[in-house]
């Protein structure tokens, strides 16, 4: 097993180095130039009108070199260990992530944990007690949960209360050294929101795949051998069932990255997701390529922890 994680995560580091220059090259064509912000924005504060000089401002950010130049400058960077600087600000980008990672982290813990004591045991009933009502029931909701948008159910969260009760979440962060109940509280309803999303495609996947496994010789023997019910969907079913779904858990990363972005903009939440948002609207190159290249390796080090995970779940799969 060491040997097939070292060659997947040596496998990784073309993977990476693609993605570093689609994602560099790439966030160039966004319509819209940095430096026509710049210079508007400037322009407006003083009063100077046109006479600033886009090309001053160009060559300071060293955006006056040629393209290809600036990628392998960048790439460079991050195997010093430096991620380089926002263009606005001027402050170096890694402080940032880590201050606001745990958020988002927290977020995704949240809403995963939510999403799985959901889904599971829906999932599992659903399958064990096919076209019953409760049946219906659940699969009514998954289908519920993903025809419904969270971006729309957490702004029904905030409007309907407010206007009804003269009440609404709160959306003044508070760390969770500060006040662990208060950060707990505010993160809930947008991990609760998220997680409620997610469970309704994990409901179905898993239903699916426990229907197949339930069919199964081994299953039937089981029956026959006078198991008690609990033993054979625990302990039998279950294990073999959860692997497509532990499967499912790595675009899952990425589906969280992307929702993370509406929900902290939302519940105003600083975290990675609406860091990477406020990069985009200011064409902030460097904290878009470092946001970029932090998905892809989340994505690409959640799949090989599941990838390893097959081996305990089946005795059976060997890794060579």
């Amino acid at each position: 097993m060491r040997a097939y994680a070292t060659r997947r995560l040596l496998l990784a580091i073309p993977t990476l180095v693609i993605v570093t220059m689609l994602v560099f090259f790439s966030v160039r064509l966004i319509p819209g130039n940095v430096i026509d912000l710049m210079v508007s924005e400037m322009a407006t504060a003083s009063g100077m009108g046109e006479e600033l000089d886009a090309d001053y401002i160009r060559q300071q950010l060293g955006l006056d070199e040629a393209v290809h130049i600036q990628y392998f400058k960048w790439a460079g960077g991050l195997f010093r260990g430096e991620f380089g600087e926002s263009l606005w600000t001027g402050r170096p980008i890694l402080p940032d992530v880590i201050r606001r990672y745990p958020i988002s982290i927290e977020l995704g813990l949240i809403a995963i944990i939510i999403s799985l004591t959901i889904s599971v045991p829906v999932g599992i009933y659903s399958a064990i007690r096919q076209d019953t009502v409760l049946d219906y029931g659940g699969r009514t909701f998954a289908i519920g949960m993903l025809a419904m948008p969270n971006f729309w159910l957490a702004t029904m969260v905030i409007v309907y209360p407010s206007i009804w009760f003269n009440w609404s979440p709160p959306i003044r962060y508070m760390p969770f050294t500060e006040d662990p109940m208060a950060n707990i509280v505010m993160f809930i309803i947008p991990g609760f929101l998220m997680g409620t999303s997610m469970s309704g495609g994990s409901m179905r996947f898993l239903r699916t795949m426990f229907l197949e496994v339930l069919r199964q010789d081994y299953i039937r023997t089981a029956w026959a051998k006078g198991l008690q019910e609990h033993v054979i969907i625990f302990k039998h079913a279950l294990r073999n069932a959860s692997i497509p779904l532990i499967t499912s858990m790595g675009p899952m990363v990425l589906m969280l990255f992307g929702g993370s972005v509406i929900m902290e903009q939302i519940f105003n939440l600083p975290g990675l997701g609406r860091y990477f948002l406020d990069a985009l609207n200011t064409r902030d190159y460097p904290v878009v390529q470092i946001m970029n290249l932090i998905g892809a390796g989340s994505f690409v080090f959640v799949t090989v922890i599941i990838d390893l995970s097959y081996a305990w779940l089946d005795p059976r799969i060997v890794y060579r």
